[in-house]
C-alpha cells in the first residue's frame, strides 16, 4: 500500500460559524461545558494566581471563539489572535466590531463574570477583549512562514487552544511549531 498524505485545511468548504455553534454554542451539552467551561475555569486559575502576567499574549486557538481572550482580557492589555483560517479571521473580526449577526458568545462572557464572582458586567467584558485584542492574523501551519511577513511582537504568553495540540504528531512537533513564528519573551 502506498503511504500518501491527505491535507484537507478546509478553507473554502470550512463554516466558522457552524463550528462555533457546534463545539461552543449557548446550549449547554455535558461535552461543551467540557471543552469550554473547564479550560476557561483553568486559565482564570493560572492567570488569577499572578504566575503568568505580562503585557502581550498570542492566541492560537481552532475556531474563531474568544472565550480564552474573555478571561485573559483581565490580565494582558495586548492580545494578537491568530486564526487558521480565512473565515475564522471573518467571524472574529466581525464580532470585534460588534456587527449584527456577529457570532454570540454572550453565554461564555457571562460564564467569566461568574468565574469571578460576578452577576452582572457581561457586556464590560466583552467590550474589555474587544479593546484588548490588538491584531487577528491568518496562520498558515503549511507554509514554511506561517505568518507571511507579519512581524510579531515578542509574547509574555501563548494560549493554544485545540490546535497545535491537534496537528502535532509528538511534543517535538509542537514545540518546534511554536518556534517556527512566534516570539516569546524569555
Amino acid at each position: 500500500m502506498a503511504d500518501t498524505q491527505h491535507k484537507d485545511y478546509h478553507d473554502e468548504t470550512y463554516d466558522a460559524i457552524v463550528c462555533f455553534e457546534t463545539y461552543g454554542g449557548a446550549d449547554k451539552t455535558v461535552s461543551k461545558q467540557e471543552l469550554n467551561e473547564y479550560p476557561l475555569q483553568c486559565l482564570y486559575k493560572l492567570f488569577s494566581t499572578g504566575i503568568v502576567q505580562g503585557e502581550t499574549l498570542i492566541d492560537l486557538t481552532v475556531t474563531s471563539t474568544t472565550s480564552q481572550i474573555l478571561v485573559a482580557a483581565d490580565y494582558f492589555k495586548n492580545v494578537i489572535m491568530l486564526e487558521s483560517s480565512d473565515a475564522n479571521v471573518i467571524e472574529t473580526e466581525s464580532w470585534l466590531r460588534n456587527e449584527p449577526g456577529a457570532l454570540d458568545q454572550t453565554h461564555v462572557a457571562k460564564f467569566v463574570c461568574e468565574l469571578k464572582g460576578q452577576s452582572e458586567g457581561w457586556q464590560k467584558q466583552e467590550e474589555k477583549a474587544r479593546q484588548a485584542i490588538k491584531q487577528v492574523v491568518k496562520w498558515d501551519i503549511t507554509k514554511e512562514n506561517p505568518l507571511d511577513d507579519v512581524v510579531l511582537p515578542k509574547a509574555d504568553c501563548l494560549i493554544s487552544c485545540w490546535y497545535l495540540e491537534l496537528v502535532s504528531k509528538d511534543p517535538e512537533m509542537y514545540v518546534k511549531l511554536q518556534k517556527k513564528s512566534l516570539p516569546c519573551s524569555s
